[in-house]
């Protein structure tokens, strides 16, 4: 029966429109676009450098990437040694932080480089590209607030004043009818900084008085945003492809949908144009984008415009559709191993026991379980599966023999099972 429900709720997420058949076909075809994508972009990461490395660096980890991948490993020894200073950069390292278990000193990395982060606050809350600048802008203060995410999460302090600051800056730049500008000094309003301040108070709400002034003015803004966006919907599946604000946009947009749970914007289901767009834009050679970074000359491996690092991690982050609504503190507990994180070749004893302290943890796990079903180690997806089978009482057909590529159409029913009723146990 548990199949038949989920195949109703199938209506009321991405892709919904789509017959089952049709929606199969549109994941083999942006599973296929990212298995051309990954290989340029593990190509040009010795072309990278600071922020640009640790954006790929982020959407190789979310593609799947691991570090037994040598021209990955090498560059996250790179980046981990890279003195950072803009905002973006120190933003993004610490989600790769966040993400990675096994980083190089990872606690103390990710404390040093919130520090840093944390200088590049102005007085008026928002956050500037270098530490100590006065002209914040709402693009590096939305990267700040999911680096400051990434670095909560692994329970690094950050005070409440922080939090505080940084939602009131957004809310003064957002206008009357919901629209935002980028900056004090802009006046066009843009729909990519709609997005950015949806995300940034959606990060900052956990973080503030449930009963305060600050958080009643952070929701009714995140609705008024939204209000803007169901109008200015006809903006999303659109733009061109050697734009890097379009790509830029419509990961902002998959960010600030997941954190506030939407699955249209108006009439528009946005993952499926937004997928739909980025693959007719996929180059031949496999990436995306107009200008490449630090290379000039025409890429021989494409035969449209030249391949772009930023555009094709952007385009990989939005198509993998691996953001989460909420981080996990931390991966290891007592004396086992959180089931997204064990070797892949875990004793049975380590496998029953950490699908036994997922249980432990009740529907808190829930999410990090299914991203553990999705992982290419049967080990992770033998633990996952038992745990959400406990935990829940359903999916008992599930079968972590059968790799996540070829179990699509199961993984996006318990996906879809747990954006309309799981989660809401969270709260009982």
């Amino acid at each position: 029966m548990w199949k038949v429900f989920l195949f109703l709720l199938l209506a009321l997420i991405p892709g919904r429109g789509l017959s089952s058949q049709d929606r199969a076909e549109l994941d083999k075809q942006i599973s296929q676009a990212l298995d051309k994508s990954r290989p340029l972009l593990l190509d040009r990461l010795p072309d990278l450098q600071q922020g640009r490395l640790a954006l790929a660096c982020h959407a190789l980890l979310n593609d799947g990437v691991t570090m037994r991948e040598p021209r990955f490993a090498e560059a996250l020894q790179r980046l981990a040694k890279a003195r950072l200073a803009q905002c973006y950069a120190l933003s993004l390292r610490l989600m790769v932080i966040q993400e990675l278990r096994d980083y190089p000193h990872r606690l103390q990395a990710a404390k040093e480089d919130c520090a840093r982060l944390l200088r590049h606050q102005a007085r008026s809350g928002g956050f500037t590209y270098t530490a100590g600048g006065r002209n914040a802008d709402m693009s590096n203060t939305q990267y700040a607030a999911l680096g400051l995410r990434a670095a909560a999460s692994l329970r690094v302090p950050i005070s409440s004043k922080r939090w505080s600051r940084l939602a009131a800056y957004a809310l003064r730049r957002q206008q009357r009818e919901g629209g935002v500008v980028y900056s004090k000094k802009s006046r066009g309003v843009r729909a990519s900084m709609v997005v950015a301040l949806i995300a940034i108070l959606e990060i900052c709400k956990p973080n503030l008085a449930s009963k305060s002034t600050l958080r009643r003015k952070s929701e009714n803004a995140i609705q008024a945003a939204w209000r803007w966006m169901e109008k200015n919907a006809s903006s999303i599946g659109k733009g061109r492809a050697a734009s890097m604000n379009n790509y830029y946009y419509h990961y902002g947009l998959e960010r600030a949908a997941v954190l506030s749970g939407v699955f249209d914007v108006g009439k528009v289901d946005w993952y499926r144009a937004g997928a739909e767009m980025m693959l007719r834009q996929q180059a031949s050679g496999g990436g995306w984008g107009g200008i490449h970074i630090q290379r000039s000359e025409p890429d021989p491996a494409a035969t449209g415009p030249v391949i772009d690092g930023i555009q094709t991690s952007f385009a990989i982050l939005f198509l993998r559709r691996r953001f989460q609504r909420s981080l996990g503190t931390v991966v290891t507990s007592g004396k086992y191993i959180r089931p997204l994180y064990l070797p892949e070749k875990a004793t049975a004893q380590q496998i029953s026991a950490s699908a036994k302290g997922a249980v432990a943890r009740g529907y808190k796990a829930v999410p990090e379980l299914i991203k553990a079903l999705r992982s290419s180690y049967l080990s992770r997806r033998r633990a996952g599966a038992l745990a959400l089978i406990q935990i829940t009482g359903h999916f008992e057909d599930l079968s972590p023999y059968v790799r996540p590529e070829n179990n699509a159409e199961a993984l996006h029913d318990i996906e879809a099972w747990w954006m309309r009723e799981g989660r809401k146990k969270l709260h009982r």
